[in-house]
């Protein structure tokens, strides 16, 4: 029988892990913003308000390193960034940062679906294993006392 504390330890972490999804999912959208912005006027050397298919990449790839500070997530594929861009900047003028932004909220999409899987998992996981500690200690003191008797 598991004991009242240990019940409640379980029910905190699931709690915790709810909460943990619910500020990741409510905050992602702002940090995002503010990263992309950053992004954009990082890759954006010659101040022309755009930023062209070559810089593309290397502004994904910044925004990504940013990212794995705190998750761990592979950028896409330099053919891949292209194709899209070639999808959503149908001028070839270069994007805006309003059109980079647009772009970067399709992959950050993805980042966010990753994110939110990677702090359940890690909290349920959690779980899991105190789950498993307690079935193993009580299946040793099962078998000690049917040794006892």
């Amino acid at each position: 029988m598991l004991s009242t504390a240990v019940v409640l330890g379980i029910s905190l972490s699931v709690a915790v892990a709810g909460v943990a999804v619910f500020y990741v999912y409510h905050n992602f959208e702002a940090w995002v913003d503010r990263h992309l912005d950053a992004t954009f006027h990082n890759v954006d050397i010659d101040n022309s308000g755009t930023i062209e298919r070559a810089e593309l990449y290397a502004a994904v790839l910044e925004f990504y390193c940013e990212i794995n500070l705190y998750l761990s997530v592979r950028p896409p594929k330099r053919e891949t960034v292209i194709e899209m861009a070639e999808v959503l900047d149908t001028d070839e003028a270069g994007m805006k940062i309003d059109e980079f932004k647009r772009f970067m909220r399709v992959i950050s999409q993805q980042i966010l679906g990753r994110a939110l899987t990677q702090v359940t998992v890690s909290f349920l996981t959690l779980e899991g294993l105190v789950k498993l500690d307690l079935e193993l200690i009580t299946a040793d003191a099962k078998r000690e006392n049917t040794r006892g008797s």
